[in-house]
């Protein structure tokens, strides 16, 4: 059986490589995530096309996402490292001209307008949790008041966990990103340190400033901030789907709140049939050893349990020593876990059923729990989708087989591939006003066949409507035989 919960890679320096790339699809990789903090522009167009011609040459889709970088914040020192001590004082200097000779530790954050964001009392956070600070203000000026004991190194990140700073803008290095996306149809775009809305609606604005993007470019909010949680039903409200970024979000709230943020996020994402990545040092020790300690082993299953529609490799994948290794391990966790998964997942979750395509979604996962029980050969789910939302409606339900998807749209063919169990093709006859045939569901049986993934005597759980191309138009459910 093919997995069912998708794996995201990270390329960088150990699998840019077309070798590697192919090696990795045939692991289980699903999604190939560009990080667009690192590397010049031109490289992450390089990929794209990389990425693309090796897809092609073994007629497999694969998704894109390219990771902006986002209001990332940095504090600069006046010297390559400072030893620091509980009690020490860090001062703010909007100039490191004017302090040139003078003894103390001194530092300006990358983007200055940050010291007008910050009030006494809140918590700064440095090198992704490894200092803390407390804010005071000396004769007026700003100051960081060290709880922390070590080496502070320059040039390192700032978490404000207690501010509501935001740029309200999108930074140069982002707009490059973003017009790379648009121009090579990039399927998805993660957008980092969201905290509102607002963030998202910023970037689809810049999106359609560039040009049509014709579907692809679909945001991922990046959720690692305290704002983010507060403002999660509106984030969702207008992302296409979200990341459980653990690492900024286990620095920002706490670490024993991580595992329930977590929970919460994938319900709330499955609740609002959003596409979900869970994400973080999932089997981080695999960037060094060939494999993984026992609690990562666990933590990729438990994201099973927790239903999530797709796991993420970060370092594990760009700069490990086992990239390939790792995505094989990963992929032979996830499915073992996905067989043992077969709980009705309403028992769980409250679905609404608030439209007729809900009803019939319903009423197919009913139909298969009926003939799983009576122990019929179901291989999966055929459905014809012009959207997309018929299989996404699917997938919430977490089946333990898979949902062949059939759309006549690239863009929607390519955002379903982010979705729990969602194996889609492309195929434009359904792009035709007019009603469906029996020719064909037999030439989506045929296709499925010709990739070896049903044979003859497999039972198909077919959903369409009576007309195709027509959006919400999903109104029948039948048992086909292949």
């Amino acid at each position: 059986m093919h997995k069912l919960t998708k794996i995201v890679a990270t390329v960088g320096p150990a699998t840019e490589s077309s070798e590697k790339i192919l090696e990795l699809i045939k692991a289980g990789v699903d999604v190939f995530r560009l990080n667009f903090k690192h590397n010049s522009p031109d490289w992450h167009s390089q990929m794209i096309n990389k990425i693309r011609k090796v897809q092609k040459q073994i007629n497999q889709e694969v998704g894109v996402l390219l990771d902006l970088q986002g209001e990332e914040i940095r504090m600069n020192l006046l010297a390559d490292f400072y030893e620091i001590k509980q009690g020490d004082i860090l001062e703010f200097v909007d100039d490191p001209r004017t302090v040139e000779g003078k003894e103390g530790k001194f530092f300006y954050f990358s983007h200055p307008e940050v010291k007008d964001f910050v009030h006494k009392g809140d918590l700064v956070i440095i090198d992704d949790g490894r200092f803390k600070f407390n804010v005071d203000f000396k004769s007026g000026s700003l100051v960081l008041v060290s709880c922390s004991d070590g080496v502070l190194s320059d040039r390192k990140t700032v978490s404000l966990p207690d501010s509501d700073f935001s740029f309200g803008r999108i930074l140069e290095r982002d707009l490059e990103g973003i017009t790379i996306a648009v121009n090579q149809k990039v399927d998805f775009l993660a957008v980092s340190f969201v905290k509102t809305a607002e963030d998202i609606k910023r970037i689809m604005s810049e999106i359609s400033a560039i040009g049509s993007s014709n579907g692809f470019c679909l945001p991922i909010a990046k959720l690692e901030t305290k704002q983010a949680i507060k403002n999660l039903p509106s984030i969702l409200d207008c992302s296409f789907g979200v990341m459980v970024a653990r690492g900024d979000l286990a620095v920002e709230t706490s670490l024993e709140e991580m595992p329930y943020l977590q929970k919460k996020i994938i319900r709330s994402a499955i609740l609002e049939t959003k596409p979900v990545i869970t994400a973080t040092q999932m089997l981080e020790s695999m960037t060094a050893n060939s494999f993984p300690t026992r609690a990562e082993i666990s933590d990729v299953a438990n994201a099973v349990y927790d239903y999530t529609d797709a796991v993420m490799l970060s370092n594990e994948t760009a700069i490990g020593k086992y990239p390939v290794e790792t995505v094989e391990i990963m992929s032979r966790i996830l499915k073992y876990n996905e067989k043992k998964n077969k709980g009705d997942i309403r028992k769980v979750y409250d679905f609404q059923l608030s439209d007729q395509e809900e009803i019939v979604v319903n009423s197919a996962y009913d139909m298969y729990l009926s003939l799983r029980e009576k122990k019929f050969n179901v291989k999966g789910f055929l459905v014809f989708t012009h959207t997309g939302r018929t299989a996404r409606l699917l997938s919430r339900y977490r089946s333990n087989i898979p949902i062949f998807a059939f759309s006549p749209f690239l863009s929607v063919v390519r955002g379903l591939i982010l979705s729990y169990g969602v194996f889609p093709f492309e195929y434009h006859p359904l792009a035709e006003k007019r009603p469906i045939s029996v020719n064909d569901i037999n030439k989506a049986v045929d296709i499925l066949k010709s990739y070896q993934l049903v044979s003859k005597g497999d039972k198909l759980i077919c959903l369409h409507g009576d007309v195709l191309a027509v959006q919400g138009g999903t109104n029948t459910v039948r048992l086909v035989s292949v």
